[in-house]
């Protein structure tokens, strides 16, 4: 949205612009080919990009928060406020040195910390009735320490508490909840904290939530994963992220 940016009509010239803002520099001939090459690919255009339910990706939201485990209830829940080449995370500077990494994606995350500041995926119901929840918990098996103890994934409604924990340590947990009623407003939090060790605990956990009283409707936390852009990101959208992803641009100083 820049306006130098946008009012620039010739590509090649759009994409030096872009590298002189961001970088300081003139791109090389090949960073100017690569970026043309981007931006033409019908892939990352509007109409090449998914089809987003706006309404089933409102319902998501994600952060950290305390898990009380007396209580078997949340009881703090901060969003999170950056996003970086699509996923949500605690801090906008990969590698932070000020806090442990903290990052939620479509399929996962990563979390480092227990449960005062656990991963929280949050759905909101927006109706009265009843609902099924399925999935599976995965330790991240490439990156994995084998002395770790894995993450512990917990499913938390804001009307009954704790109902359903499973651990994954190296391997697929199956994650099923056969019903919870909710109301309009209620929430479900799925929660998911650190075993001990100091690494290991990337994981995966897609979830389905699906209505039991007669409407098949469904909710599923990868294909309805929200960035906080408004609306689908068009060619250049997508080139100018990737260039705020890069190392180079974190590495300025």
């Amino acid at each position: 949205q820049r306006p130098e940016i946008a009012a620039e009509k010739i590509p090649r010239l759009r994409v030096t612009k872009l590298y002189r803002l961001l970088y300081g520099r003139a791109p090389s001939a090949d960073e100017i080919m690569l970026g043309l090459n981007y931006v033409n690919d019908p892939a990352n255009s509007v109409a090449g990009a998914a089809v987003i339910d706006e309404q089933k990706c409102a319902a998501w939201q994600y952060g950290q928060g305390e898990y009380d485990e007396e209580a078997r209830r949340v009881k703090t829940f901060k969003p999170f406020e950056w996003s970086l080449d699509g996923e949500w995370r605690n801090t906008p500077m990969p590698g932070d040195p000020r806090t442990a990494p903290a990052i939620l994606n479509g399929k996962g995350g990563l979390t480092y910390e227990g449960k005062k500041n656990a991963l929280i995926r949050r759905w909101v119901a927006s109706f009265d009735g009843r609902v099924s929840i399925s999935g599976v918990l995965e330790q991240n098996f490439e990156n994995g320490c084998r002395k770790c103890e894995g993450v512990r994934g917990i499913v938390v409604p804001s009307r009954l508490g704790k109902t359903s924990d499973w651990t994954a340590g190296h391997n697929r947990t199956e994650t099923i909840v056969d019903e919870i009623a909710v109301q309009r407003g209620d929430t479900i939090d799925f929660i998911v904290d650190a075993g001990k060790g100091g690494s290991g605990n990337g994981f995966k956990w897609v979830v389905t939530i699906k209505r039991l009283d007669g409407n098949a409707e469904e909710w599923n936390s990868l294909r309805d994963f929200r960035h906080p852009s408004v609306g689908a990101l068009g060619a250049w959208e997508r080139y100018s992220q990737a260039l705020l992803a890069a190392t180079e641009f974190l590495m300025i100083d």
